[in-house]
């Protein structure tokens, strides 16, 4: 090809053919073994300890028991004297004077008055007056 790049007549035409052949390679990858390490850690368990805590009932019984008492009761008899006795009754009679006092105060009373003022309105009456002017009148 010359000339750029377009076909000539005195260029034989070439034929490319690819041969793949597969070919074995090996690649290394790295593998990881864990290797177990062991490191004792204290742990602290909780237990329980129930003690037993002792709690008293009593139970309260009542017996009935028999009390004697001696009640006395005294026995009354009323014995009536009845006497007879003269009672002087002596009355004052008051009769009652009726005096009668008035007292007089003197009380302050508000009056309220209403006083009228009269008002002057003045009233311009206005008359047209004639008046006379005299005029000269020179003539040339």
């Amino acid at each position: 090809m010359a000339n750029g790049g377009t076909p000539q007549e005195n260029d034989p035409a070439l034929n490319i053919v690819d041969n793949v052949v597969d070919r074995e390679y090996t690649v290394e990858r790295l593998v990881e073994n864990p290797v177990e390490k062991v490191i004792d850690k204290p742990v602290t368990l909780e237990r329980i300890v129930e003690r037993l805590v002792v709690n008293t009932v009593d139970t309260i019984i009542d017996k009935p028991a028999t009390v004697s008492r001696l009640i006395e009761k005294p026995v009354v008899t009323v014995v009536d004297e009845i006497v007879d006795k003269p009672v002087s009754v002596s009355r004052a009679v008051e009769r009652p004077v009726v005096t009668i006092e008035d007292e007089v105060v003197d009380k302050p009373v508000n009056i309220h008055r209403r006083v009228e003022k009269p008002v002057v309105t003045v009233v311009d009456n206005i008359i047209e007056m004639p008046v006379e002017l005299q005029r000269l009148v020179q003539q040339p």
